[in-house]
């Protein structure tokens, strides 16, 4: 099997990262949005991944508290994470979570 390659850009990097660094001393949550071209959609299906590299274009900083993956509201916050992102011709093609800093 091959490993998907991710190519990330310097806003949607900048955006990882201002978020941790602004909420350092509680766990933060994203979304990252971008393409995903090729026939598995970026991911590898165990038959053999696409070569394609999936594009990392922006992230959407959504939690800066522990919040349980189940919660109603990571659920709400990703349906309209995905609509946003379809009105926009991108797809989720990820999520992002930093631990707090002791």
């Amino acid at each position: 099997t091959m490993a998907t390659e991710y190519r990330v850009s310097g806003v949607a990097a900048a955006k990882m990262v201002m978020h941790a660094a602004k909420h350092a001393h509680g766990e933060v949550c994203g979304v990252l949005l971008g393409q995903a071209k090729g026939g598995s959609g970026g991911e590898a299906d165990g038959a053999g991944a696409s070569s394609d590299p999936v594009f990392v274009e922006d992230a959407v900083p959504l939690f800066h508290k522990s919040e349980g993956v189940t919660s109603p509201l990571l659920e709400a916050a990703l349906a309209q994470v995905d609509s946003y992102a379809q009105a926009r011709g991108r797809k989720v093609v990820g999520f992002y979570q930093a631990n707090e800093r002791n």
